[in-house]
Formats: C-alpha cells, structure tokens, sequence
C-alpha cells in the first residue's frame, strides 16, 4: 500500500498488524511457557544446565509481547524504507545492558536474558516515536475498526514467511538434539 500510495489502506494495514501481532504474541507466549519444560528434556537439556536453561528462555518467553512489538514496529519501518536504526539500537542496548547485568550485577544467565528483553522494550519505544512522525502511518481510532478482508489478506501474506520462520526453528532444535 505504501507503494501504491494507498494511504488509508496502509494506514488500516498497519493498525490491523498491530492487532495481529498483539494477538498471536499473547498466544505464541503461553504456548512457549506451557511446552518450555517438555522441548528442554526432548532436547535433553543435562540436568546441570536445565534449571538455567529455564529461566533464561523463561525470562525472554515473557518479554515475547514486547519483543514482537519490536519487530512489528522495526518490519514497519523497514517498509518505509529506514532500515538501520531499529537494529542499530537494539544492538547497542543489548550488548551494553548484558555487560552490565552480567559483568557488573553478576546476573548471569537471568540477567542476559533480562537485557535482551529491555533492549527490545527500549528499541520497541523508539521505534514507536519514529513511527509516530511519519503523517503516513499516524493511526487514528477509526484505523482499527474491524475489517475481516484485511486480517485475511494479512494473515494470508504472513503465512509463507510464519512456515519459514517455524522450519528453521525446527531444524535449529533438530541440529541441537542431534549434537
């Protein structure tokens, strides 16, 4: 839509992706914390590092609103054409955050997975202002009336790139039981 000039649509688009998103985190976040347990011993996860293993994947399984808000907003902006400053952030952030919860705090395993999601909560945050200065995607109430054709169209696009992103995790998990 953005390319097409449709600016209302995009608008819609983006207000009907917000929801989305927000949606399936919320889903995708129980689901994650109800099977944690059962992918670590199908992994077999050793018994000295199961306890660590589950309270950093734990941690950053609850920041996963805030991190798919991140990538919304990011993916947003990214479409618009600013591809660098959502990561850029992130990164920084990230890595300073884990020196100091991990190195300074002595945190450890908690800690790194508490800065991952703070560093997505803070690059979620930016990247919301710089949205919120593009006249093309400011949303207003009525951008988020329901439209079942666009949730469709949306979810319909989504679908190929979810199956890849789902893939890959399996094979990830795959390679990590067999190693």
């Amino acid at each position: 839509y953005y390319g097409a000039g449709e600016k209302e649509n995009l608008k819609r688009a983006v207000a009907k992706s917000y929801v989305l998103t927000a949606i399936l985190s919320i889903i995708v976040l129980v689901l994650s914390e109800v099977t944690v347990q059962q992918v670590l011993q199908f992994l077999h996860t050793p018994e000295n590092v199961i306890g660590l293993s589950l309270m950093y994947i734990r941690m950053v399984f609850a920041g996963i609103p805030i991190i798919a808000a991140y990538n919304i907003f990011a993916a947003i902006l990214r479409a618009l054409g600013n591809s660098r400053s959502p990561l850029i952030v992130a990164a920084f952030i990230n890595v300073g955050l884990d020196l100091l919860f991990v190195a300074v705090f002595g945190w450890g395993v908690l800690g790194a997975a508490i800065a991952t999601v703070i560093a997505q909560g803070f690059s979620a945050a930016y990247c919301l202002s710089v949205l919120r200065h593009i006249p093309d995607v400011r949303l207003t109430r009525e951008d988020f009336h329901q439209q079942p054709a666009m949730s469709l169209r949306l979810l319909k696009l989504a679908a190929p790139l979810a199956i890849q992103n789902v893939i890959i995790s399996v094979g990830g998990l795959t390679v990590q039981y067999v190693v």
